[in-house]
């Protein structure tokens, strides 16, 4: 565990992704069960970039913050609305709940819940991330809750 950095240096054009085909067709949101189509979706970050940045990435070189941008395992297709509403939040700053727009009212679902730790918690340690201790508590809360 340990606090977020806070200090100045984060720039999103340093952590840029490619994301293959992951929005090519339809499919479910992860974190919501919404359904997407092509238009309506976005390539997530689960732990975002700027995430990434205040977990330690701050000291990386651009080519690193590259490279973790790209990483596959951190990538997932996702409703552009609900992508937009988790924005850079980590699992205890997202609540889950998307207030507007076309998915007003979508929150997500306890599988989401389980996705999103799973998930964060594998980035993190191949990256050698840190969580605040908001984040760690939560994502033990959570990770505790989920089958397997």
């Amino acid at each position: 565990m340990a606090a977020e950095y806070t200090e100045a240096g984060y720039s999103r054009g340093d952590w840029e992704h490619r994301s293959g085909h992951l929005c090519d067709a339809a499919g479910t949101d992860p974190y919501t069960a919404a359904p997407f189509t092509p238009d309506t979706c976005d390539v997530d970050h689960i732990v975002s970039a700027k995430e990434a940045f205040e977990s330690g990435g701050w000291q990386w070189s651009v080519e690193r913050r590259r490279e973790f941008g790209r990483d596959p395992r951190n990538l997932t297709p996702s409703r552009d609305c609900v992508n937009r509403s988790k924005g850079a939040g980590d699992i205890a700053e997202w609540s889950g709940r998307v207030g507007s727009g076309a998915c007003a009212g979508l929150t997500m679902t306890p599988a989401g819940r389980c996705f999103f730790a799973q998930r964060t918690t594998a980035v993190k340690a191949k990256w050698g991330l840190t969580a605040d201790p908001a984040e760690a508590d939560t994502l033990a809360d959570t990770l505790a809750r989920c089958d397997g």
